[in-house]
């Protein structure tokens, strides 16, 4: 594990919710330390800079796809995720299929992911 306060970072459509909620106890039952905005946001708190600080220092950014795919507030985390690794080379980018989804769902963004 590194200093950073968290492994993962998870983006994911609200409609998703219930999914993603499962992977996140998942990868923190496997010893990851994990940041799911429902997790780590306290309610009327500043959620951006807190958004912010959190994909500053996540090592891997899950983007979690499922059948209704990206709404337009996990697409603004994406392009913000992309950036970040563009510009600092120090985080990996997943595309995550939930139940439901298929390749074709994956964002024309998250293509060149290997």
């Amino acid at each position: 594990m590194s200093d950073k306060k968290f492994d993962v970072l998870l983006i994911y459509n609200n409609l998703d919710y219930n999914a993603v909620e499962i992977l996140a106890s998942k990868l923190e039952d496997a010893g990851l330390r994990v940041w799911f905005d429902r997790w780590q946001i306290i309610p009327g708190s500043t959620w951006r800079n807190e958004y912010f600080q959190a994909i500053a220092e996540a090592q891997i950014i899950f983007v979690c796809i499922g059948p209704k795919s990206l709404d337009e507030y996990s697409k603004n985390q994406l392009a913000i995720a992309i950036f970040r690794r563009e510009s600092r080379k120090d985080c990996v980018i997943i595309p995550v299929l939930l139940p439901g989804s298929s390749l074709e769902d994956i964002p024309p963004e998250l293509k060149d992911v290997q």
